[in-house]
């Protein structure tokens, strides 16, 4: 899968009327969250969960790698709850989990605390997270990025650690013990953190951070098939390091945290379709991102869905942006 950056989109993104110097897309965010609760290289990996039944009431969710545990907002990036239940450095969320007889949506996070994973789940009546496991589901020894995988009706937690080791869990719960069972491992070279899972075509994007973004195919569990999805080294948008993964519909976005910026590409292909970066407006703009999340749900006043982006420098605090998807389309004029 390895490529050279087309020239056709050099070219294209020289046209925009809202680019940088850098010829990227500049796009503004429509909101940002409260501050995390300390000064200091804190927040790190937002997800976003989707109220089903009244789509303005969806949440953010924002990990705390310094003992603020996880975050949660409202779209107008309100804090509504606050877990400080360790160092949680990467979040994602899952609908429809059976646990105890009922089926509840959830959200697990990589706790760097014990290397254990932290699962909560959410309260579909009241849009609250409440904890369902908590320093007991252990994961790789240094563990660091985490994302979700469902198949079916069967739940996976996939993490990473920063020598380059990948496992694959499944979870279930017995009433309301949650177990986590092996379901397959890789490797990558050297230290991966942000990744992603596509569960209709069973993909995993995982990103090297001095590296480039790998994909493996996850039909037959995880296991070393992993194929080079794009190189730091082939295109010369990116910089590292290669942080936060996210989708949104047919495409795969990626935080270049060394030039500020996110580029998009064809999920499928691997075809590279520009960049964009969240300059200064009404809120400040984004730098040094690390996790990013994306939804093409319509949320809120966000008819096209939105991207989130962890802000490295917010003042002396950090927070998460909230973009309105739609002006990325229409800035590198993409189909939504």
């Amino acid at each position: 899968m390895n490529k050279l950056v087309l020239p056709v989109a050099l070219i294209t993104a020289t046209i925009f009327s809202g680019c940088t110097n850098n010829n990227f897309l500049d796009v503004k965010a429509k909101a940002q969250t409260e501050s995390v609760s300390r000064e200091g290289d804190v927040a790190d990996d937002p997800a976003i969960w989707i109220d089903h039944k009244n789509t303005s009431k969806s949440l953010l969710l924002g990990t705390n790698k310094k003992g603020g545990g996880l975050e949660v907002y409202d779209l107008n990036g309100k804090a509504l709850q606050i877990f400080k239940d360790g160092n949680f450095n990467n979040v994602d969320v899952r609908y429809n989990f059976n646990y105890d007889g009922k089926v509840i949506d959830i959200a697990v996070a990589s706790n760097r605390t014990d290397d254990t994973m932290a699962v909560y789940g959410i309260d579909k009546e009241k849009n609250i997270l409440f904890p369902l496991s908590l320093n007991s589901l252990p994961t790789l020894n240094q563990s660091y990025g985490l994302c979700m995988y469902k198949n079916g009706d069967d739940f996976y937690v996939i993490t990473n650690n920063k020598s380059g080791n990948v496992v694959m869990q499944k979870i279930e719960s017995n009433g309301k013990k949650i177990t986590a069972i092996p379901a397959g491992k890789a490797k990558v070279p050297t230290q991966p953190e942000g990744c992603v899972v596509d569960d209709t075509t069973k993909t995993l994007y995982l990103g090297e951070e001095d590296f480039g973004i790998w994909k493996f195919d996850l039909s037959n569990g995880l296991k070393d098939n992993g194929i080079v999805f794009e190189t730091i080294k082939n295109n010369d948008n990116l910089e590292a390091d290669i942080e936060g993964l996210a989708l949104y519909n047919n495409y795969l976005i990626a935080s270049s945290q060394g030039n500020n910026s996110y580029a998009v590409y064809d999920k499928l292909t691997a075809k590279y379709l520009g960049s964009f970066v969240i300059g200064d407006g009404e809120f400040d703009g984004t730098s040094e991102t690390d996790g990013i999340e994306a939804t093409s749900v319509e949320v809120g006043n966000y008819k096209k869905g939105v991207f989130i982006a962890q802000d490295d420098i917010s003042g002396k605090t950090q927070n998460f942006k909230i973009v309105d998807f739609e002006d990325i389309l229409k800035g590198l004029k993409l189909r939504y």
